[in-house]
């Protein structure tokens, strides 16, 4: 079925560029084919599919519903600079602690706050087939139009828990050989870290680094060296989350 959009969902559905807006509603927005079919075919609740006229590649939408809308209204409705052929709006779904998440690798995000990085870091974690992300309560809400951009689909494939992270954990129970590492600039050198493959990695801001209260409960600092000609300070967040992903998981090695 097909209809025309409202100019109230046009008003609503933009206002979901904004954080408030998809708290209240619990919607987020997901733009162009490919991210469409990723979070459907993950499951992922459809509350609009929004289609611009004249688009006849929609037959993979069947059966569902979906709104008809102009190349016009569809630049006032998209955040990104050449606006999309389909526009989906979902249901963003309660966050889901998996109890398995202590028996394998795991990304903690401490402060984590530029769409961008977040979005290559969730990409990267499910090329290297890390399920469970942890974000503090302070990163950068990843149903962000960016994030989800950046992320290529892979916010569908992922689990994301924001929560305290220190409470996280100083109140679980884990397994003697269970480590919590940190990158660190002073840590072990990746190269001479073996890792058993039951843990979790804390990347922190790259500005402030991991938080002090957290920084204490970590029990093995690791880092990536640099070349002794480098003046740079500090990795990029997401490039140090890929290097460490690839050593840690054991792909591609």
């Amino acid at each position: 079925m097909q209809s025309a959009i409202s100019k109230n969902k046009i008003s609503r559905y933009t206002a979901l560029q904004q954080k408030k807006y998809r708290k209240l509603h619990r919607e987020f927005v997901v733009e162009g084919k490919k991210g469409v079919e990723e979070f459907i075919r993950s499951g992922f609740k459809v509350i609009d599919l929004v289609v611009v006229d004249g688009n006849q590649d929609v037959a993979y939408l069947a059966p569902n519903e979906f709104l008809r809308i102009t190349e016009k209204d569809m630049k006032k409705l998209s955040s990104l600079n050449a606006a999309p052929g389909v526009f989906g709006v979902f249901a963003i779904p309660e966050e889901h602690l998996s109890e398995d998440w202590k028996d394998g690798f795991s990304l903690v995000l401490d402060g984590v706050r530029d769409p961008g990085n977040m979005g290559t870091i969730l990409r990267t974690a499910d090329w290297f087939g890390v399920k469970n992300i942890f974000c503090s309560e302070d990163c950068v809400d990843i149903y962000n139009p960016k994030v989800v951009q950046a992320t290529m689909g892979s916010l569908s494939r992922v689990s994301v828990v924001c929560s305290d992270l220190v409470a996280l954990f100083e109140q679980n129970t884990f397994a003697s050989d269970f480590v919590l590492m940190g990158a660190f600039m002073d840590g072990t050198p990746l190269s001479s870290f073996r890792f058993k493959g039951k843990g979790s990695l804390v990347l922190g801001n790259e500005s402030e680094g991991i938080r002090s209260a957290l920084s204490a409960l970590i029990n093995q600092k690791i880092s990536i060296p640099r070349s002794a000609n480098s003046q740079t300070e500090s990795l990029n967040v997401a490039v140090a989350a890929a290097i460490f992903c690839h050593s840690l998981t054991g792909v591609c090695l």
